[in-house]
Parts: structure tokens; sequence; C-alpha cells
């Protein structure tokens, strides 16, 4: 399979997150994920757009949100770029956050966006240059293929 990849800009309107769930959601049909893989997939994308309208652009329009997913035959990348509020990456690692608890409400509110990530990604890595925020989603696909 040859790498397929696809560039979105969009405007931080919390609408616009379900246009890039759908982009995600039709690249991940290339693939052999099965249908609960891609709903996550698709989940764990509309998530971090919303968090980032939310959090980074505290629901403002008119910001841009970039989203370049690139697809191989080993793993589905998006990174999401902003340049709103930053966030401690340090939160990534936190203990507290763990997405195989059975009762979504009983999460952190600041931090359900990243339990549905690490609970929907095989990678949630986030780091920030020079103002621009950048979020990288990784979700592997041929350990996932089916038989």
């Amino acid at each position: 399979m040859t790498t397929r990849k696809i560039s979105l800009n969009i405007d931080s309107d919390l609408a616009n997150a379900r246009l890039v769930g759908l982009a995600t959601r039709g690249l991940c049909q290339l693939t052999d994920l099965d249908s609960n893989a891609i709903a996550q997939t698709e989940l764990g994308v509309v998530e971090a757009v919303n968090d980032i309208i939310s959090r980074a652009y505290q629901g403002q329009l008119g910001h841009e949100v970039s989203i370049d997913v690139e697809l191989s035959s080993q793993e589905l990348t998006i990174q999401i770029t902003d340049t709103g509020a930053s966030f401690d990456p340090s939160i990534l690692e936190q203990a507290d956050v763990d997405p195989t608890q059975s009762d979504p409400d009983s999460w952190s509110p600041d931090l359900q966006w990243l339990a549905i990530l690490k609970n929907t990604m095989d990678e949630v890595d986030y780091y920030a240059v020079g103002g621009v925020n950048t979020l990288c989603l990784r979700k592997c696909i041929e350990a996932r293929r089916t038989s």
C-alpha cells in the first residue's frame, strides 16, 4: 500500500470536529481495521479536535486548527496543530488517567479527553514549539488486521 496523505484546515468551530472525524473514518475504511477500531479512531480524533477548540481556543471561533493525516500499511498518523494555549506535556503520563475505568464520569473532567485518547489510540504525543502546539496520534494497523 502506498502512503496516503490528506491535510485539513478548519476553523475553531466544534461542528468542524465531526468533519475531521468523517475524513478519518474514510481513510480508515481503506485499511483492514475492523469496524470497532475504525469507530474508536474516529472518536479519538473528534475528541482531540474538540479539546483543542475548547481548551486551546476557549471555544472562540476564528482560529485555525490544522490536521495532517498519513496512512501507510503499518499505521495511521494524525498530527493536529494549533496556536492556542498550550498544556503541560507531562499530563500525558499522569497515573490518575485510567482509560480502563468502566465509569467515565469518575474521570477527572479536565482529563476526560486524554483518557479517551489513551483508550482509542496506540500512541499519543504532544509538543509545543515556537507558539505552535502539535498533538500526534498513532493507530497501528498491521497488528489489527483480520485473518
